[in-house]
C-alpha cells in the first residue's frame, strides 16, 4: 500500500511503473483508469502489457487519438460534449453523486440491481437491451469493458459508427434525466427509433458524415517545350555534422537530363543548405547549357528570396546574390515553388548526398534509390 492506494507487488518492483503524482500532494494517480484509482483489473492489464513490451507511453497517445475522433464527429456539439464527459467520467451518475455525498444510493433506477456508473447507465444496463438490439451492436453481449472510454475506443478501432453511437447515448442519458425528474418522455423501447430518426436527419444535412475530402497531393509538373525544369533540395544531418544537396534537370517530357548530389562537410542551418542547393542548381543548369529554365524548390522562404533578389541581413543573402549572378547567363530563368510531395526526386538526392562523399553527377539518369520517384512523376504527367 502506497499513500493509501494499493499497488500490485510485481508492478511496484518495475522501474518503469507509470505512477504519477497528482496535483494533491502525497497522493498517487494511476493513469490506466479514468478516476486515477488503482483496481485489480487495470493492474493486471498493465502487467500483461508490460510483459508484452507495449505499455510505455501508450495511454496518452491513445487518449489523444480518442479525443480527436470525438471532437471531429459530424454531429452537433451536444453529442460530442456528451461523449467527452462520459469518457472523462464527469457525468452526474448515481455512483459519482454518491462519492460526492450528494445522494446515498448508487443503484441504477432502470434495473435496480447494479451500481450506476457511466458505462452501466449508457451501455450495460439490462433495461437498455431494446436500445442496443441489432447486428450493429451485437458485440454488447460478448465484449466486456472496464469503462466507457474503453468502449468508445473499441467502437472506433472496429469501424462501427461512432456518430450513431453518440446520438443513441445522448438520447439514453436525456431520457434517464427526464425519468429522474418525473417529466414526460418517450418509452425506452422507442429510444432506438428516435435516435435513428435524429441520425437520419443529421445525415440528410451532411450526407457523408465524418468523411473528409482528401486533399489533392501536389505533383511534379513538366515544363513547357524547349524549357528545362531544375529541381533542388537540401538535407542536414546534425549527428554526422554533414549536409547534402540534390539537383535534377528534366525536359518537357519528364525525361532526366542530368542529376547531381554533393555532400557538404558541415551541418549548416537548413535554410542555408537549401540556398546552397538553389545556387548549385542554377550553376549546374548553366554548365549543361539549359538556356531557358525553371528552378523549383519546396522552400517558400528561399523561392521568395530568389524572386526578390534582396534579402538584407539574412544568413543566406550572399548565396542568393550568387544565384543572381548566374541567372544572367540564361536566356530566360524563373523560380517556382512546389510542396515536398512534388519535389521527391530532389529530396531523395539530397538525402543520398548525406552518405555519399564529394560530388557525383549522373547524365540522363538518377541513382537507383531515386528511380522510382522519377517513374512516379512520369506516371502522374
Amino acid at each position: 500500500m502506497v499513500d493509501g492506494i494499493l499497488v500490485p507487488a510485481k508492478a511496484a518492483l518495475v522501474k518503469k511503473i507509470p505512477l504519477a503524482r497528482s496535483p494533491i500532494e502525497d497522493s498517487l494517480f494511476w493513469p490506466f483508469i479514468a478516476n486515477g484509482q488503482y483496481n485489480c483489473k487495470s493492474g493486471y492489464r498493465f502487467l500483461k502489457e508490460l510483459e508484452a513490451g507495449t505499455v510505455e507511453n501508450s495511454q496518452p497517445d491513445l487518449d489523444r487519438q480518442l479525443w480527436k475522433s470525438i471532437w471531429s464527429l459530424e454531429v452537433p456539439n451536444k453529442y460530442k460534449n456528451m461523449m467527452w464527459r462520459a469518457c472523462r467520467n464527469s457525468l452526474p451518475t448515481k455512483l459519482n453523486l454518491t462519492q460526492k455525498t450528494i445522494i446515498d444510493n448508487s443503484t441504477c433506477d432502470r434495473c435496480c440491481s447494479h451500481i450506476e456508473d457511466a458505462l452501466h447507465a449508457l451501455w450495460g444496463c439490462s433495461g437498455l437491451d431494446d436500445v442496443w438490439d441489432g447486428e450493429r451492436w451485437c458485440f454488447r453481449t460478448r465484449e466486456r469493458f472496464a469503462d466507457f472510454k474503453e468502449l468508445c475506443r473499441w467502437i472506433m478501432e472496429h469501424g462501427n459508427s461512432l456518430e450513431l453511437f453518440a446520438v443513441q447515448v445522448w438520447h439514453i442519458w436525456h431520457q434517464r434525466n427526464q425519468l429522474r425528474l418525473q417529466q414526460p418522455c418517450c418509452l425506452t423501447k422507442d429510444l432506438k427509433h428516435d435516435a435513428q430518426a435524429r441520425w437520419d436527419e443529421i445525415r440528410a444535412i451532411n450526407p457523408l458524415p465524418n468523411q473528409v475530402r482528401p486533399e489533392q497531393k501536389p505533383k511534379w509538373i513538366a515544363p513547357p517545350p524547349n524549357t528545362y525544369k531544375i529541381n533542388y533540395d537540401g538535407a542536414v544531418s546534425d549527428k554526422e555534422n554533414k549536409a547534402g544537396v540534390g539537383v535534377v534537370i528534366r525536359d518537357h517530357n519528364g525525361e532526366v537530363i542530368a542529376s547531381l548530389i554533393q555532400q557538404l562537410d558541415q551541418a549548416f542551418q537548413l535554410m542555408e543548405v537549401v540556398a546552397i542547393a538553389a545556387c548549385r542548381a542554377v550553376e549546374f543548369g548553366n554548365e549543361l547549357g539549359a538556356g531557358c529554365a525553371i528552378v523549383e524548390g519546396d522552400s517558400e522562404v528561399i523561392v521568395k528570396a530568389l524572386r526578390n533578389k534582396d534579402n538584407g541581413l539574412t544568413s543566406f543573402a550572399p548565396l542568393i546574390n550568387d544565384v543572381s549572378l548566374f541567372s544572367t547567363l540564361f536566356s530566360e530563368l524563373s523560380y517556382s515553388h512546389i510542396r515536398r510531395n512534388g519535389n521527391k526526386v530532389a529530396h531523395s538526392l539530397a538525402r543520398l548526398a548525406l552518405i555519399t562523399p564529394d560530388c557525383t553527377v549522373w547524365m540522363e539518369d538518377v541513382p537507383f534509390r531515386t528511380l522510382h520517384f522519377v517513374q512516379a512523376d512520369l506516371v502522374a504527367l
